[in-house]
């Protein structure tokens, strides 16, 4: 063991220490340079002095720091001159806690050193390990070579051989204080990974499994090299979930987790992060927005996920009781509510929808005593134009918006949606919204989230709307006059083009094809034929089926056509715009 001098004493990097007003120093001149030799036992050894920083308690003049529960302490560090011979164990003793440092990335499958460098410099290792509420005062970091007696079995780190006057070294470049996370982030470009304890890989699986001790609730962040298959399963304990798809990145969010849902296991080919760290996402206040000010720091931030996410999303996860809202996972332009109930629902939209395509009231702001007694929609879809057109309107007319519809206005302006010109009017950003609601049964929730969900692509894709366009333009006249006398019966407004060619691909792209045929030429056809002034336009019924076999064949032709579309273009299909699901 090296002898250390009391008596020195200076100041060391302690990268966001400033925030709790302490200051980390060196007791040797070794700790100063942060250079452990890995050929001898030594130890690095440096002491927090400074007062507490605000919210926090220590007993006074103690110099140390506890209630730590949320932090980690991060020491960064490279390896060098590594060879076969070098066996032994790096301990960071926290006094009450002790960790190993890795030098081995085995269990991750990992090397640290780049091939055809052997005995050179590692990549960066940030390596993070939990605080606990116990004081924090002094960090002690010692190699305990193979044989000393306290090191374990001890084991080789690594083959290679060592460059003439370079000696194994562990060299520290920083210490930091972290918010706490779990997992690994591997950077290719900085040559560097972040890291944490209780992650491995076990059975070609990766496992994440914080004790439910040292657990802070947070989001669950996975990211995959090229986009790909994801598996991740929590234990079946209470709150037991799968979540299943094709994905980039996914976001589990932590009101979905627990300190039962470990151990987290993931699957996936390419994986190069997984971290459990706190979450952006936390609890809205309730209620939170009654007139148009700058409350953009209480709005909620919008979750990614995944359409099939959502609609079995629990609604006690949801932050704000009546609604939770997200952003689609693969279109992050594409807004998604899901409201806990019609009524809810209405209070936020039901204006929008008489204004945006109702008959006999679009384009104009409907005072609530003219619609209270109709029908909106049970789920809904608009563009960012047919928004800032409403809220000009409404503005500039000084109209009394309801609380709820001025919390959309302050929700979009948040995530940019709205925005304001040079003269101050509002005008549209990037995007759409769609919104379902948990009072729908689950075939309708999912029928309605495919039907809102096509809309919303329509509403930002050009090309998928000149497509719409030409197979609507080639539509047979009988199936076509069909379906607009269907609208007209519904209320859309059919003089509106663009209107009439969306509800056009959305009806036909709310079921998969194979539903095309009984719900064309059976289902809406026989509402037609039940009103008398609509019936003349239907086509020859077959009597022994009590169906009608031209609207059959013509839209699942078009419902093919469609799906085909969509499934080259983004991998949907007709019925389905989600790529991945959580069962239960």
């Amino acid at each position: 063991m090296c002898s250390c001098n009391s008596a020195y004493r200076e100041q060391a990097v302690f990268r966001n220490g400033e925030q709790a007003n302490l200051i980390l120093y060196a007791q040797s001149k070794n700790s100063e340079e942060g250079v452990l030799s890995l050929s001898s036992q030594t130890k690095l050894e440096y002491v927090l002095r400074g007062n507490p920083g605000s919210g926090r308690t220590a007993a006074a003049g103690s110099g140390f720091i506890d209630a730590y529960g949320d932090y980690s302490l991060e020491i960064s560090y490279f390896l060098r001159g590594i060879t076969a011979e070098t066996r032994g164990q790096v301990v960071l003793d926290l006094g009450v806690l002790s960790w190993e440092l890795p030098l081995n990335l085995s269990f991750l499958g990992i090397s640290p050193f780049q091939a055809g460098n052997p005995g050179g410099d590692s990549m960066l290792i940030n390596y993070a390990v939990p605080l606990t509420a116990n004081p924090l005062e002094r960090i002690t970091i010692s190699w305990v070579p193979e044989g000393s007696g306290t090191a374990g079995s001890g084991r080789s780190i690594f083959g290679g051989t060592k460059s003439a006057g370079n000696e194994p070294s562990l060299i520290i470049k920083n210490i930091s204080l972290v918010k706490r996370r779990y997992g690994f982030s591997l950077s290719a470009a900085n040559n560097s990974i972040n890291l944490s304890p209780f992650v491995y890989y076990r059975d070609n699986t990766l496992v994440i499994d914080p004790p439910s001790a040292l657990y802070s609730n947070g989001d669950l962040e996975i990211g995959l090299g090229v986009p790909g298959r994801i598996i991740v399963e929590t234990a079946r304990n209470p709150g037991y979930f799968r979540f299943e798809g094709e994905a980039h990145t996914i976001t589990l969010p932590g009101n979905l987790l627990s300190p039962a849902s470990f151990p987290i296991q993931i699957s996936g080919a390419g994986i190069y992060r997984v971290e459990l760290k706190e979450s952006v996402y936390d609890a809205a206040p309730q209620n939170q927005v009654r007139q148009m000010v700058n409350l953009s720091t209480q709005i909620p931030e919008p979750i990614p996920a995944d359409p099939g996410m959502i609609l079995t999303w629990p609604a006690e996860a949801f932050r704000d009781r009546r609604f939770e809202i997200y952003r689609w996972a693969d279109f992050p332009s594409i807004l998604i509510f899901d409201f806990l109930d019609y009524k809810t629902q209405d209070r936020f939209l039901k204006r929008l929808a008489f204004y945006a395509e109702k008959a006999g009231f679009r384009g104009r702001l409907a005072a609530d005593h003219e619609i209270a007694n109709l029908h909106g929609w049970n789920a809904h879809d608009y563009r960012t134009e047919t928004l800032a057109a409403f809220f000009n309107l409404a503005e500039s007319t000084r109209f009394p918006l309801l609380p709820e519809e001025k919390e959309l206005e302050a929700l979009l302006f948040h995530t940019g949606l709205l925005l304001r010109d040079t003269g101050g009017s509002i005008v549209p950003g990037a995007g759409a919204i769609i919104s379902i609601s948990r009072e729908s049964v689950d075939y309708l929730r999912s029928l309605f989230m495919a039907h809102e969900g096509f809309h919303a692509l329509f509403f930002i894709d050009a090309d998928f709307r000149e497509f719409s366009r030409r197979r609507w333009e080639a539509f047979a006249p009988v199936p076509k006059a069909f379906i607009l006398s269907y609208f007209d019966f519904q209320a859309y407004d059919i003089n509106d083009n663009y209107l009439v060619i969306n509800e056009f691909m959305g009806h036909i792209l709310q079921q998969p094809v194979s539903q095309a045929a009984r719900y064309f030429g059976e289902t809406l056809a026989g509402r037609i034929e039940a009103s008398e002034r609509r019936r003349n336009v239907l086509p020859e019924k077959d009597e022994s089926t009590e169906t009608w076999p031209v609207l059959a064949d013509a839209f699942t032709a078009e419902a093919e056509a469609f799906s085909n579309y969509v499934n080259q273009r983004w991998g949907l299909a007709a019925g389905r715009v989600h790529k991945a699901s959580i069962r239960r």
